[in-house]
């Protein structure tokens, strides 16, 4: 199978791809310059500009799945229908919260073709499902799922990703909080999440993401789902937030790497799931998961399109249609995708952090 990759020497797309080379996966890495996307040993380049249909026939032309990772999310759903009408499975790795729910709009489209269409085949969606509803399997009732980004000082995001994370400004950010939808500040309403040592407890500011609509639903149901960026709470990191506010592109992300560099542990980063609800015999519970290493960005972030990737190259029949990617990778799976990366797995529950492993 031919995989297309969308921004292929981006931060994200050049992960992916290096992966699925050393799997001996066949690869045709594109963008607006050919030549940029050279560089990936084994892969063919060409020209898909997302703005110019004109340059996706020959991009798609005998191609089995392409995985879009340069976030060009905003724009309609022209390109992933393009890619199914070419025969093609479709994945991307975007959270932003319009294009993962848009994407149902291709469902009828990818079952008659049978093909798959999923958004959100990242951190976000993908493998955030993956460690949520695996927390929550012992729970008969979800009542709260809190989701802390700690991205680190050594993080390797390109600027697309800041713009994903940073590009919203001042606006405000649509979540389910006790069972009510309510809006709160874009990245302000700072609070303390607590991350596993040696990171620890971190300010943290809310961040808009798809999973706030969607774990809500089914099967985890939460009434109470807030998903954050942390920091370091220093002086120095309290007058840099000021200027975070509004930046995007290459200034974004000078700013986010600032930012991270600033205050006590900046080597460290990772991610923290945290859900809260009650067991069969309805007393309150807590499970705790966070992955923390010095650069766990990348391989995190494209863990989940990699599994997926690694099935449909394999032949494996994926159930048809399009939407959001949930339920579609486990526990199991998103933590082998990320094993032999240098980090370090913690769990713990009502009484705190109880256990660490490497991955």
């Amino acid at each position: 199978m031919k995989v297309l990759i969308i921004g292929g020497r981006g931060a994200l797309g050049r992960a992916i791809a290096e992966s699925l080379v050393a799997d001996g996966a066949s690869l045709r890495l594109c963008g607006r310059d050919a030549r940029a996307q050279a560089g990936t040993a084994g892969a063919e380049t060409c020209v898909l500009d997302t703005a110019q249909p004109a340059t996706w026939p020959a991009a798609l032309e005998g191609v089995g799945l392409v995985i879009d990772a340069s976030r060009f999310a905003g724009r309609d759903l022209a390109l992933p229908r393009a890619a199914l009408l070419a025969g093609a499975h479709w994945l991307d790795v975007s959270a932003a919260r319009s294009w993962v729910l848009g994407m149902d709009g291709l469902n009828d489209l990818a079952r008659e073709r049978g093909r798959v269409a999923l958004a959100g085949a990242g951190f976000f969606c993908g493998g955030l499902d993956a460690l949520a509803r695996a927390a929550a399997a012992p729970m008969v009732r979800v009542n709260e799922v809190q989701v802390g980004v700690a991205p680190g000082a050594r993080a390797r995001y390109g600027p697309a990703t800041a713009d994903e994370w940073l590009g919203a400004g001042p606006e405000k950010v649509r979540m389910l909080l006790g069972g009510e939808w309510t809006e709160r500040e874009f990245f302000g309403d700072a609070r303390a999440f607590e991350h596993p040592r040696p990171l620890g407890a971190q300010r943290s500011f809310n961040l808009d993401c798809a999973d706030l609509e969607l774990l809500n639903g089914y099967p985890l149901k939460a009434t109470s789902v807030r998903v954050s960026l942390s920091f370091q709470g220093s002086l120095r990191n309290r007058v840099a937030e000021w200027a975070l506010r509004g930046s995007r592109g290459p200034l974004a992300l000078a700013k986010l790497r600032r930012l991270a560099a600033l205050g006590g542990s900046p080597r460290l980063a990772g991610v923290t799931v945290l859900v809260r609800g009650l067991n069969d015999k309805r007393l309150p519970v807590e499970s705790r998961v966070s992955l923390l290493g010095e650069t766990p960005g990348l391989v995190v972030e494209t863990g989940a399109a990699r599994v997926l990737a690694r099935r449909l190259i394999a032949g494996e029949e994926l159930e048809p249609g399009a939407g959001a990617c949930l339920g579609r990778v486990t526990e199991a799976e998103f933590l082998e995708s990320v094993a032999g990366a240098g980090l370090t797995l913690h769990r713990g529950d009502l009484g705190g952090w109880r256990a660490s492993q490497p991955v």
